[in-house]
């Protein structure tokens, strides 16, 4: 019996959230399947590169994609909390633990979220990219794609990110 999803990502523990579109996390049965079915799909690292330089390629990829429609993009900029760092906040932690106050000015990560239209039948699907530092200063993309209808994508979700993934490495060569 074929396996039936339609939601495909490069990080199946902790998935990258949409932000315009109303889409869920993905199941734990989907992540188990897009383990299986789909373990070579993993996220582009990019050593020494800066994010900024990365979410730029990630954009110009984006706007090259055929049938792509970007609605939402975030370049990461400072440090990111909700309600923001207070003055006193900020001084104690400049003052307490430097190395702290570099990493959260560096944790907050780019998005890109778009539309994309097949070709022939014309579906929409949903997707997002994700551009962060990751502990060893590599800037990592991760990816989800999403069909809206049907409960099986016969795999054009996960094709989708890997030819994403292509132009934007092309882009950065």
């Amino acid at each position: 019996m074929p396996k039936l999803f339609n939601d495909v990502t490069t990080d199946a523990q902790n998935p990258p959230h949409y932000n315009k579109a109303q889409i869920g996390d993905v199941s734990e049965q989907n992540k188990k399947l897009i383990l299986e079915t789909y373990p070579d799909l993993k996220p582009l690292r990019f050593p020494f590169k800066d994010q900024a330089t990365v979410f730029g390629a990630m954009v110009a990829a984006a706007k090259e994609m055929p049938r792509w429609q970007l609605t939402h993009q975030d370049q990461a900029k400072g440090a990111h909390r909700s309600g923001g760092l207070r003055v006193a906040e900020l001084f104690a932690l400049l003052y307490a633990v430097p190395y702290l106050l570099l990493r959260l000015l560096y944790v907050r990560a780019g998005i890109l979220e778009g539309v994309a239209t097949t070709a022939i039948m014309r579906f929409k699907d949903d997707f997002v990219f994700v551009c962060k530092q990751d502990s060893a200063g590599n800037t990592v993309v991760h990816g989800r794609s999403k069909s809206r209808l049907g409960s099986s994508d016969f795999g054009a979700n996960a094709h989708r990110i890997q030819q994403y993934f292509k132009l934007v490495e092309a882009l950065l060569r």
